[in-house]
């Protein structure tokens, strides 16, 4: 098939390359934008996990974390493959990173460990929830 009595084939075989450059640029615009997002507008949660599964994909050969944490009454999933050195116990939290606008884009960070302390009124309806770093 001609265009321009040029064949389609050999048009695109010599251009590709500015296909694949404009395609290569949008994606990596689309990483940084996502990055540069989540590091200026993040807030913070409480999580914990819930799960650890063993992975093991091509190359990689590790343990997959799954957690959740609360966000304006709602519960939110996450997962990560972050290496973590100790073994996960009962009611512990962990501080999670997330978007206010998309709060299922959220990563966890194994730094510190916490736990929760709810506050009750005489009633027995919730006041406060305040969480405490264990060392």
């Amino acid at each position: 098939m001609k265009f321009m009595g040029i064949h389609l084939f050999d048009f695109f075989r010599k251009y590709s390359w500015i296909l694949g450059s404009l395609l290569l640029v949008y994606g990596l615009y689309i990483y940084l934008n996502d990055k540069t997002e989540f590091f200026s507008n993040k807030d913070d949660a409480y999580g914990i996990v819930y799960g650890v599964t063993s992975l093991r994909i091509v190359r990689y050969n590790g343990l997959l974390y799954k957690y959740k944490f609360r966000y304006k009454g709602k519960d939110f999933l996450g997962k990560t493959t972050k290496s973590y050195a100790g073994n996960f116990e009962k009611n512990i939290y962990y501080k999670v990173k997330f978007i206010p606008g998309n709060p299922k884009k959220n990563e966890i960070s194994f730094e510190n460990k916490y736990i929760q302390k709810i506050k009750l009124d005489n009633k027995g309806k919730v006041i406060d929830t305040i969480y405490f770093t264990v060392n």
